[in-house]
């Protein structure tokens, strides 16, 4: 039998951690992908006590019904060998991605004038090659019949070029085209 899960990169804190906790207070299986192997288990460990707390003060629905899956997986979402070992884990797992949120990307400031080869590949690995890798291996791993909701984390950046942004602005406009 396949198991719905929401599977989120950059996981492992900020924003994408405050998702997982939403998600499985809400009885949602969750998939988190980072880099850091420790980091990513501090945050399964801060979405379970969440869970647990939200369902010590009764506040989460039916949470007898449910036993939420916390999971964790390092994943590089700019590496496309990573990439395609998440959707083999996955796979051999029977879980159905129902939400992925793109959440992985990294922030540059610096003037224009200071942009290199190396600093733009950075940027543009996590904030837009990772989207369009990870995107593309859910995509092909969902059978047809299976609803799936892909969410891109997005910034003012993808709306608004700004000097000491320019090539994360460039990576998260390219993202959101």
């Amino acid at each position: 039998m396949m198991k719905k899960i929401s599977v989120i990169s950059g996981g492992s804190g900020g924003l994408g951690l405050a998702i997982a906790e939403q998600l499985a207070g809400k009885g949602k299986n969750v998939l988190l992908l980072g880099r850091n192997a420790n980091k990513l288990e501090e945050a399964k460990r801060k979405v379970e006590e969440a869970t647990r707390k939200l369902t010590e003060a009764g506040k989460r629905p039916d949470p007898g019904s449910d036993n939420s899956l916390i999971r964790t997986m390092v994943c590089n979402v700019g590496n496309e060998s990573d990439i395609r070992n998440t959707g083999q884990f996955l796979q051999d797992h029977n879980l159905i991605t129902e939400y992925l949120f793109n959440n992985a990307g990294k922030g540059h400031f610096a003037p224009a004038t200071e942009a290199d080869s190396e600093t733009i590949d950075n940027i543009f690995e996590g904030s837009l090659k990772g989207l369009i890798l990870l995107s593309s291996e859910i995509l092909r791993i969902t059978p047809e019949e299976e609803e799936l909701t892909i969410v891109n984390i997005m910034s003012t950046s993808a709306l608004l070029g700004r000097d000491q942004e320019t090539i994360y602005c460039a990576a998260k406009w390219g993202a959101r085209g």
